[in-house]
């Protein structure tokens, strides 16, 4: 592993004239003969009939069943010692599901394999332990969903990700081709730069989270000229959404301000599924090849098919979804509803009321202005919103509570003017704040 490390650092400080040579190179060749065998897997998949689909996924649920109560001891307890056996994908669902404090128990009987650390938005840290194909089979299949917008590893990409390049405004990544941005010190002084980039390099795709992406190209707006934001259109086919869901007001930005193209992807750190949407409308496709997605109390769960190193079976994901299921039990597409489990607050009564529904669902004023909204809560019934705005246009807003349509709700709320939004520490954009984001939070709150 540390070979690979070594290898990866040595790519990583290639400069563009030679990356450009070595993008040609095959994924086969850099990856090993299991990216191109999970290749030539999704795209026989694209033919499967749901009969043929639901034959693999049997026999790829049964195979990892075994293999966990034979080999892990977190599995023999939760199942029993007699070989399980299915006949049907039923069958399988009625095994128990684990969540996510069942997982770090798992992980402690996990040895083999690559080991990482995820805490997502929630700020859980979970310990995972990948198989040695993990990476080979994950670029298969972004690489299926990126072919959507015709995207080829020997395009040129644009990438506004959680990267912190140590005080660089960018750098040249061989490994993916592509120049990283860094987030957490653009602003509009650095736009000249930026468009000096466009102007020399010839991008075609960009990656980013959807916040993010939204802060980047609504920065832009502000500072350049029609002639360079015509640039920028005529070079960018497609924005490949990272992780996160695009709130509707970041997708329509996109769209009618710049008339950018957007592909969206679902996929999570736990590596249990990933799912396609290739127009942004909030269906996800989940691809049979990868793991096995079913949908329990309207909860996402998920089984991946090939993680030998730490096996995910019937594992929640947290996210809210509503679905549909063919004739065999296989979840056909997904929309998430409410996000992730804990984005919700807590009225006067006790009673939760999710975050989509009090951001998003009331269509308030704020986001004509705004470019982020996040929220805080400390106790029961009280609400503190998270805006952040340009400094030199605070002194225009007035009161912030007349740009909120709340009216109704069981909730004392207070406004507070940021200049940036508290990003996690991977650089994603967090709807719902903890206490120690608010506390450690190195952000200038502005006052009025």
């Amino acid at each position: 592993m540390k070979y690979l490390g070594t290898l990866k650092r040595l790519a990583e400080g290639i400069p563009y004239p030679i990356g450009r040579l070595t993008s040609y190179v095959p994924h086969s060749l850099r990856l090993g003969s299991q990216y191109q065998q999970f290749c030539k897997l999704i795209d026989s998949s694209k033919v499967w009939g749901s009969e043929q689909s639901a034959a693999y996924t049997l026999a790829q649920l049964n195979s990892i069943v075994r293999f966990a109560q034979k080999h892990i001891p977190f599995y023999t307890n939760l199942y029993g010692k007699a070989p399980l056996q299915f006949q049907s994908i039923a069958q399988f669902q009625d095994l128990p599901t684990i969540n996510k404090a069942q997982a770090r128990e798992l992980a402690q009987y996990c040895t083999e394999g690559m080991k990482i650390n995820t805490g997502g938005t929630s700020g859980e840290p979970l310990s995972l332990f990948l198989d040695s194909h993990a990476w080979a089979r994950e670029w298969a299949h972004m690489h299926a969903i990126w072919r959507n917008g015709s995207y080829q590893p020997t395009r040129l990409m644009m990438t506004f990700l959680g990267k912190d390049l140590h005080g660089k405004l960018f750098r040249y990544n061989s490994v993916h081709h592509e120049f990283k941005i860094n987030p957490y010190i653009f602003s509009r002084k650095y736009i000249l730069e930026i468009i000096g980039l466009f102007k020399n390099y010839p991008f075609e795709f960009f990656q980013g989270y959807p916040s993010s992406t939204y802060e980047f190209f609504s920065t832009l707006e502000k500072g350049i000229s029609p002639e360079d934001k015509r640039l920028i259109q005529s070079k960018v086919k497609y924005i490949l959404f990272s992780s996160e869901f695009p709130s509707p007001y970041i997708k329509q930005y996109l769209e009618n301000v710049w008339g950018l193209k957007m592909i969206s992807w679902y996929g999570h750190s736990e590596m249990c599924l990933i799912a396609q949407d290739v127009d942004c409308q909030n269906i996800y496709t989940p691809y049979p090849t990868y793991g096995f997605a079913e949908n329990i109390n309207g909860l996402l769960h998920g089984t991946s098919f090939h993680n030998l190193a730490m096996p995910l079976i019937r594992y929640s994901t947290g996210d809210h979804i509503q679905s549909t299921t063919n004739e065999f039990g296989e979840m056909l597409n997904f929309s998430i509803t409410e996000g992730r489990e804990g984005d919700f607050v807590i009225d006067h009564f006790g009673n939760r009321l999710s975050l989509t529904a009090l951001v998003f669902g009331r269509h308030h004023a704020i986001f004509n202005l705004a470019n982020f909204v996040q929220v805080h809560q400390s106790e029961p019934g009280r609400v503190t919103f998270l805006v952040s705005v340009p400094s030199d246009r605070v002194g225009t807003l007035g009161d912030a509570l007349s740009y909120f349509n709340l009216e109704g709700l069981p909730f004392t709320f207070n406004f507070q003017y940021t200049s940036k939004p508290i990003l996690s520490s991977g650089g994603k954009f967090k709807l719902k704040l903890t206490d120690s984001d608010v506390t450690t939070s190195q952000l200038l709150i502005i006052e009025r």
